[in-house]
């Protein structure tokens, strides 16, 4: 139900991006994984499909099996981590106008990948490794860079497959960075404001160059790459939001719970980022994450508040009130919960044995202190249980009158 509010509160627009997030466990479970070079390095690991910051769609990762229920096609051979892209794309909602647009990062890119999102009308652009299916140019160039240094900042490489469906792009930014692409052929700049490198970073030589002794510059970069760097992030957007406020309460024993609060947690950031773009007030609108949830809890704490009857004490004057009424206008219902049976009372029976006073004799103790029955009826107007059948009714209504 979760997932489908998801999809059905929030209109995609035209670009996408897949990543994998983990959701922290540190209990014993068969399917946690350790990534070091997470954020999370422990925990559950899930796929996730994701518009500025908002989750659409994910998926689990079963250890051992990949992703589950996911059934991969005979064009991407074995490769499940491929197949989850087509997946979550398969289960956004369709949109007239315009076809998705996704990016990923390399662990996703492949040629084999992209072509096939493009014959089923899916865009795709990411970065991507040197066993990707890429140029074999390209790799060297990138390996050379890494030793030398010497690819002047700004130089974009570009070639066409073989098959002529996939753009493939080596660009030198702070390093020789590879693409592919079915979205973009290279041939768009934009302009953008650059912050200068330090003196230690990767080919700090041909980095810096472009800044002479600014610290920031406006730079000319390709299209792909600039629209890359807007929209990759929308899954690392979303797990900001997730992990900014969490409250990180320990859980060691049941893997559910873990799953339960990302399950909270996606609710709760979805939220957020609807009431944005909601229709009330710019004043009135939580641009601030945390005064949001501030509020979203208060609301949900009034509006679960409930006011409960407290039971009255029997008193004179209501006894006086009930024996004016007449037995005929008494009547039988149903209760909410058990309680022990005052006409079993007026007949002999009482609720609780008595207990035995100490040193007094047993045999007297044992006759007529049977427990009455519990029954789930009572006098809707005198307001307490007692049985529906035998002579209960009766002996104490008589009592009363």
């Amino acid at each position: 139900m979760l997932g489908e509010a998801c999809k059905k509160n929030w209109k995609p627009g035209r670009y996408v991006a897949v990543d994998e997030v983990m959701q922290r466990f540190k209990g014993r479970s068969h399917d946690t994984l350790t990534i070091p070079t997470k954020p999370t390095p422990e925990g559950y690991k899930i796929w996730v499909i994701a518009d500025e910051g908002y989750v659409l769609v994910w998926t689990y990762h079963q250890r051992g099996k990949g992703p589950l229920d996911v059934k991969v096609p005979k064009e991407l051979g074995s490769n499940k981590t491929a197949t989850v892209v087509v997946d979550l794309l398969d289960q956004l909602p369709k949109q007239s106008g315009y076809a998705y647009g996704v990016f990923l990062d390399n662990l996703f890119t492949s040629h084999k990948l992209l072509l096939y999102l493009r014959r089923r009308g899916y865009g795709a652009t990411g970065t991507a490794r040197s066993n990707s299916g890429i140029y074999k140019d390209f790799v060297q160039l990138k390996n050379q860079d890494k030793k030398q240094d010497k690819i002047p900042w700004g130089e974009l490489k570009m070639v066409v497959t073989s098959d002529n469906q996939v753009m493939q792009f080596a660009w030198k930014d702070n390093s020789v960075v590879l693409f592919q692409s079915t979205m973009f052929d290279g041939q768009a700049y934009t302009i953008r404001d650059r912050k200068r490198p330090s003196r230690t970073s990767t080919s700090a030589k041909t980095a810096r160059a472009p800044f002479g002794n600014k610290p920031r510059a406006k730079l000319s970069i390709p299209d792909f790459d600039d629209v890359y760097n807007h929209y990759m992030g929308a899954v690392d957007q979303a797990d900001q939001l997730r992990s900014s406020y969490a409250y990180n309460r320990r859980c060691r024993s049941g893997g559910h719970k873990a799953l339960y609060e990302f399950l909270i947690e996606v609710s709760i950031n979805n939220a957020y980022k609807l009431s944005l773009h909601s229709d009330v007030l710019k004043e009135a609108k939580y641009t601030v994450h945390s005064e949001f949830r501030t509020a979203l809890a208060t609301g949900l704490i009034q509006t679960s508040q409930r006011q409960f009857l407290k039971r009255k004490r029997t008193s004179i004057g209501s006894a006086i009130e009930r024996s004016m009424v007449r037995l005929d206008d008494h009547r039988i219902c149903k209760r909410k919960s058990l309680g022990d049976c005052r006409g079993c009372k007026e007949i002999g029976q009482v609720a609780t044995p008595k207990r035995r006073r100490i040193l007094e004799e047993i045999t007297p103790n044992l006759g007529g202190n049977k427990r009455g029955k519990r029954t789930t009826f009572g006098c809707d107007t005198c307001d307490i249980p007692i049985c529906k059948d035998g002579p209960c009714w009766a002996a104490y209504h008589n009592s009363i009158n």
